[in-house]
């Protein structure tokens, strides 16, 4: 069966960079919170962030990648899409990053094993029909005491809410799945559902978000709301 091609970068182009705005009207704070979430939970983890050599899975545009980087990572960013690829690419001749991209399949990945001291995956597993093989992967060219960040929404409905997600998982399940495969360090949670619905609500309520975010971020998880869209794992290979 063949994955859902993920076309956004064909019609939007390098849209993850405008989090790098500080103008509210082409900000996105709920992408934004994702991905300082993935970061800090990285750093909180690691002792020391230069030389430690991060993968990006599912790099997209590469705005993820610069974050990473400029936190002091060596990073390397892969994606299936092409277009991505090369938007990334791009966008990092821009900043004269020394980020290394590349295209790969859904599933494997040209690296060696052991590899890499840290993987990121931003939202991706939910995208691919088989995650578990994908999991496999990462394990691979995981180091021992590699530390893997995860994020992906929480399933809320039967049928996963957005179009491009193959999967959307429980915490119970998505803890299950991952545990199969490494040991789970952490699980948390951001993105209050009250909040993320009054985003997409209507463009008053999105424009107060985004302002308000810069002082005061309500879609982090420490709001203390019962329901949250979004999930992360830290889970590592034992060494």
């Amino acid at each position: 069966m063949k994955e859902i091609k993920f076309d956004k970068y064909e019609k939007y182009g390098a849209y993850h960079w405008n989090l790098l705005s500080i103008n509210i009207f082409k900000r996105n704070c709920l992408i934004e919170t994702r991905y300082n979430y993935c970061i800090n939970l990285l750093c909180n983890e690691l002792k020391k962030h230069k030389d430690n050599i991060v993968l990006d899975f599912g790099c997209g545009d590469g705005v993820l990648s610069y974050l990473l980087y400029k936190k002091g990572f060596k990073v390397y960013g892969v994606d299936t899409s092409e277009v991505a690829i090369d938007i990334a690419i791009k966008q990092h001749n821009k900043y004269k990053t020394d980020v290394s991209f590349s295209v790969v399949s859904d599933y494997s990945t040209p690296f060696s094993n052991s590899c890499f001291d840290s993987v990121v995956m931003c939202d991706v597993l939910e995208h691919v029909r088989y995650p578990e093989k994908l999991l496999n992967e990462i394990k691979r060219i995981l180091k021992p005491n590699g530390i893997v960040i995860i994020s992906t929404p929480i399933k809320l409905k039967k049928l996963p809410l957005d179009i491009y997600h193959v999967h959307e998982w429980f915490t119970e399940d998505f803890i299950g799945i991952v545990s199969k495969h490494f040991s789970i360090v952490n699980h948390t949670v951001s993105h209050p559902v009250i909040w993320s619905e009054l985003y997409h609500h209507s463009r008053f309520c999105r424009l107060f978000l985004q302002a308000f975010s810069r002082i005061n971020n309500p879609f982090l998880n420490n709001c203390k709301w019962g329901i949250y869209r979004q999930q992360y794992i830290v889970a590592k290979i034992e060494g």
